[in-house]
């Protein structure tokens, strides 16, 4: 067939007229036959019937096949089938008219014999169908052969094979190599193709590509893919694309034969094995073989080798996370997963040991009665399930229902509590002998309630196995099992825990640890630092990188341990802790238990009885014998296996006992930019999905929410930023009911772009409802416009009313004694503190009394500082009678006296008012420093700085000092948060106090004459 023989459409179909070749693809014309039989015409008619009459039923059975599988509803499938009856019937018309035709061409007046005796009663071989003594004959079936060629460009064909004989009157191996050949060769034994597209295409030819597809079809898991095939054919390049599913073979056969019959299956298969080798080493043997024994073999027809690597990892993964699951737990991920990921969880759960493989049974029959608009979910998971799966599900569902027979001839007691305790062999034997006696009183009708909830909490404790096998004991004796165990511990934590990278590396080197020493896991971490940064998210991040369960007890305004230890079992509606509580909720010895708000515990009568429960249960040496009061004292609840986990604010509020036990780990407020990039990923994303509105639509910039936070927010978290942005997606979505504000904005311009009407929108406030059909009204409330909503300051100000953080500013002149100091809470707050110092006078002018009058709500560390910096100042100054015009003292005072105030980091502001005031001279109102002074002059660290650099910025401080000592605390933050320093906030490093009161920007007019030439001298050498 000749290029010139094909009718080209367009890039999507163009169909060839046929011309009947043999099977060595020559035309019979050259084969030098000389005269067939005088009835050719009609044997060649029959013959090209009888071919599309094949391909017709070989349709039809593809299309009944497509229904079944759920790839078509009743709908279409009756549809086809409709226009494959018509296309009998057009063929059997054309069949008669062109028989109708020849006989009239060999000038025969009347039909005296019956059709059927006009054909030759002998063999005909199928090559003398094909041309006759004029020449090549035409297809009468051509518009048959372009309708089914059009049904399998949307539906698919039977098999590749078939629709190339369909499409190019062609077997595909006359088209590809002899390797390409094998590969289409196995493929076309199991692929049923959904889906043809059709292109000419100007590249090399005799190549596949084979992809994993998307799966949009309920019946079919896994297992859908696409081959893409590029070939000449007749001088044209072309490009045929099947889309299709592969059969399941629920033996394997193909898999396990490919040694013998396919190089290309065998080849695949032991490429994987080599790559998970080498990858993932902590995949075991066991599991590698249950795996390769449970999953179908179309793994090896969709997947290259490294994506069913790629894929076993993931598996082994699920696999990992619900062994450490409980059944209730594996329940309801069950139940919440489509029927894809259903499959997966039973699939996986068929590859573990007998418990897990009870756990598929249970999942399995839940499905009993549930199905889709196609047909039962259980028939669909057990139909892609291999043949060893299934007998799995099968045996072990026998013996459940054999089981359950059994069963319900019992009652409670026919089961004695002896039997339930002799399969608990973790359980120990005081703790056993215990419940056999509470059962005895039990039976006497004393406490029956109370005795019978100690016993359930009993059963249900999760105690230690005897034969407990620490996960680190696999991985420590191996690099690479190590390092990839921390890198996933590492990824988890970077994907469920944005920032904090100092936390997360601390972490990262306590696993290591436990690595190394196993049995060094009984580290307890202490997260501090201010509320709404992260602490639980990481917490709870830990335990899902560790995959271990997590468990919370709030401690904050505790003050009796009862609530954590248990009450006495005698007192009226006693129970048993929280702590074993956890542990019970946990239902593993290997846990983690966080404790919140722990500096917020209260005290009774002086003693703080919960630091001692907490002291007790984080030593190593008695945590594996926690009493809890409720029960015997004679009985141990061991808590060796759980990770603790303490969270608070103020470390200095703990007990130091306790604090000596705790690996620390500091969490720092959030910068600016951090705030924006937490709130962009996470916050926005999930209210936005909260309220239903679409994820594109709604756009916080920025800008915006920086404005958000310096005007509305004053927090180291994101606690308040969150409640914010959540409040104005509430306001707004109350105005789009009522279509107002923005969305009243909205309908102008639709009402403008319609109308071509621009009067002010104020005259037409009422009236856009009116004047705009419901239509489009609907698609401004549904977010169906072109481009977004965004969030502007006037949406901002009209849903959040004035901004109602008050932040402390620089005051509005340079005064002399008037200097800013800086603050930082414990909760992540800074900002600066304003320190006046003037000076002193009492009511009797004659009484010489010199005084130090502090006020403003100073504390004890405080005020000494304020005596320190007094001091340094009179030292270092040349005017030493300057003191004389203060015979009285000084008054200091500090504002916002409601709030206490406590720490050192204020004496070189302290100094610098001193000296500002003995010398008459102002301060530069712009100018803020901390550090702690001595009496050398010389200025020490201090801590906080972080938050105190960001209030003065807020503040407006152009300037702010700090000690040399601060430097790598300084560069972290330059690293961390670039943005927060520009022209208009810079820092200066000093040493000493000299460095800050002889600069004439911070005392205004100052010079080297004001001060001790020994000091400026001794300080320069030093330098």
């Amino acid at each position: 067939m000749t290029e010139n023989e094909y009718q080209h459409q367009n890039c999507d179909t163009f169909i060839p007229h046929i011309t009947i070749q043999d099977e060595n693809n020559l035309n019979i014309g050259s084969l030098g036959i000389s005269q067939l039989n005088e009835d050719n015409d009609n044997q060649y008619l029959i013959f090209l019937h009888k071919k599309y009459t094949d391909h017709v039923v070989d349709f039809e059975k593809h299309i009944i096949t497509l229904h079944t599988n759920g790839i078509i509803n009743v709908h279409d499938r009756n549809v086809i089938l409709q226009e494959l009856n018509l296309m009998i019937k057009n063929m059997i018309k054309i069949f008669n008219n062109h028989l109708i035709k020849n006989y009239k061409e060999k000038e025969t007046n009347t039909l005296t014999k019956p059709l059927d005796d006009m054909f030759v009663k002998k063999k005909v071989f199928d090559h003398m169908f094909a041309i006759d003594t004029g020449g090549k004959k035409t297809n009468p079936f051509h518009e048959v052969q372009e309708k089914l060629v059009s049904l399998a460009k949307m539906y698919g064909y039977s098999s590749m094979n078939s629709f190339f004989r369909l499409y190019l009157n062609e077997q595909y191996y006359y088209l590809f190599s002899k390797k390409n050949n094998e590969v289409i060769g196995i493929y076309d034994d199991v692929f049923v193709p959904i889906n043809i597209s059709l292109c000419k295409k100007s590249t090399d030819d005799d190549i596949i590509v084979i992809k994993k597809a998307n799966n949009n079809y309920d019946k079919l898991i896994d297992n859908i893919c696409t081959i893409t095939l590029y070939f000449t054919h007749n001088g044209s390049s072309m490009q045929i694309v099947f889309m299709g599913y592969v059969e399941t073979d629920s033996l394997n056969t193909y898999i396990r034969t490919s040694q013998i019959h396919s190089k290309y299956l065998f080849r695949n298969k032991r490429e994987f094995e080599q790559l998970v080798k080498q990858n993932y080493p902590e995949i075991d043997s066991f599991f590698f073989s249950q795996y390769t024994k449970i999953t179908n073999s179309y793994i090896y027809y969709i997947n290259s080798p490294a994506k069913n690597a790629v894929m076993i990892k993931k598996i082994y993964d699920l696999y990992s996370s619900l062994t450490t699951k409980g059944p209730n737990n594996i329940i309801k991920l069950f139940l919440q997963s489509d029927v894809k990921n259903m499959y997966r969880i039973i699939n996986v759960l068929l590859m573990g040991d007998e418990k897990m493989v009870h756990i598929a049974t249970l999942l399995f029959d839940s499905l009993q009665d549930k199905k889709n608009q196609y047909s039962l979910l259980r028939d669909i998971i057990y139909n892609h399930l291999s043949f060893n799966a299934q007998n799995k599900l099968t045996l072990v569902t026998a013996d459940m229902k054999k089981e359950l027979n059994r069963l319900k001839t019992l009652t409670i007691e026919n089961i004695p509590i002896e039997k339930k305790l002799v399969i608990m062999v973790d359980m120990p034997e005081i703790v056993k002998a215990y419940i056999i006696e509470k059962t005895q009183e039990i039976k006497s009708g004393e406490n029956n309630y109370k005795l019978q909830t100690a016993i359930n909490n009993l059963m249900q404790f999760p105690w230690k196995p005897r034969n407990f096998k620490n996960e680190y004991d696999d991985i420590r004796d191996s690099m690479l099992k190590s390092r990839n165990y921390l890198s996933g511990v590492e990824k988890k934590l970077d994907l469920s825990v944005y920032g904090h990278e100092h936390s997360k590396k601390t972490l990262i080197e306590l696993v290591g640890k436990w690595i190394q020493k196993p049995g060094s896991h009984g580290q307890v971490l202490g997260l501090v630092g201010p509320p709404g940064v992260g602490k639980t998210l990481l917490a709870k991040s830990i335990s899902h990188a560790l995959d271990i369960p997590f468990t919370m007890v709030g401690l904050g305004g505790i003050k009796d341990s009862s609530d954590l230890i248990g009450h006495n079992f005698t007192y009226a509606n006693a129970q048993c802790g929280m702590i074993v509580k956890q542990m019970i909720k946990a239902g593993k010895w290997r846990s983690m238990m966080f404790f919140d708000e722990v500096d917020k515990v209260s005290k009774n009568n002086d003693t703080n009885e919960i630091f001692n429960t907490l002291i007790h249960i984080t030593d190593p040496n008695m945590n594996q014998h926690f009493q809890d009061r409720f029960y015997s004292s004679a009985m141990d609840f061991d808590l060796s296996g759980v990770l603790l986990i303490f969270a608070y604010n103020n470390s200095e509020l703990l007990d130091p006992i306790l604090l000596d036990r705790i690996k620390e780990i500091k969490f720092a407020a959030y910068s600016v930019n951090e705030k924006i990039e937490i709130t962009k990923k996470h916050i926005i994303k999930e209210l936005v999905e909260e309220f239903g509105f679409p994820q594109d639509k709604i756009l916080f910039s920025d800008t915006i929410i920086k404005y958000i936070i310096d005007k509305y927010t004053n927090e180291a978290g994101i606690r308040e930023l969150k409640r914010n942005i959540e409040k104005i997606l509430l306001k707004l979505n109350i105005d789009r009911y009522y279509m107002r504000g923005p969305f009243m904005t909205l309908m102008y311009a639709k009402y403008v772009e319609l109308h071509n009407d621009k009067h002010k929108l104020s005259d037409l406030n009422n009236k856009l409802e009116l004047l705009l059909d419901s239509k489009n009204i609907d698609r401004i409330f549904n977010f169906d416009f072109v481009g977004t909503l965004d969030i502007d300051v006037d949406i901002v100000h009209n849903y959040l009313d004035k901004p109602s953080t008050v932040i402390e500013e620089v005051h509005k002149n340079d005064l002399v004694g008037v200097i800013n100091g800086l603050y930082a809470s414990t909760i992540g707050i800074g900002g600066i503190v304003p320190i006046q110092i003037y000076k002193n006078h009492v009511n009797d002018i004659r009484v010489t009394n010199f005084k130090l009058k502090l006020t403003g709500n100073q504390k004890k560390v405080m005020k000494e500082s304020v005596q320190c910096a007094l001091t340094v100042a009179l030292n270092i100054i040349s005017k030493k009678d300057a003191i004389k015009d203060y015979s009285n003292g000084f008054h200091i005072h500090t504002l916002d006296g409601g709030t206490p105030k406590d720490g050192p980091s204020a004496g070189c502001a302290f100094t610098t008012a001193f000296v500002s005031l003995l010398l008459g001279k102002k301060i530069n109102r712009y100018v803020a420093m901390t550090g702690e002074i001595d009496l050398t002059g010389k200025i020490n660290k201090i801590g906080g700085l972080a938050t105190k650099l960001i209030g003065a910025k807020k503040a407006g401080i152009k300037r702010v000092y700090i000690c040399s000592e601060n430097v790598e605390d300084y560069d972290m933050i330059k690293k961390k948060d670039p943005a927060l320093f520009d022209d208009t906030f810079e820092i200066k490093v000093v040493n000493h106090i000299i460095d800050i009161v002889s600069d004439p920007y911070v005392i205004l007019g100052v010079s080297s004459h004001d001060f001790c030439k020994n000091v400026i001298k001794e300080h320069h050498n030093h330098k």
